[in-house]
């Protein structure tokens, strides 16, 4: 049970920090795409 729970856990935390760089990223193009557009 507790090994099922660390799976669970650092899974979490795997798409946490996915999700996280997704939208960094992304604010990173918008902020690259209006700098060079205006």
């Amino acid at each position: 049970m507790d090994n099922y729970l660390c799976i669970v856990l650092k899974k979490g935390v795997l798409f946490q920090l996915a999700v996280i760089s997704f939208s960094f990223q992304s604010a990173i193009w918008t902020f690259n795409f209006l700098t060079y557009n205006f």
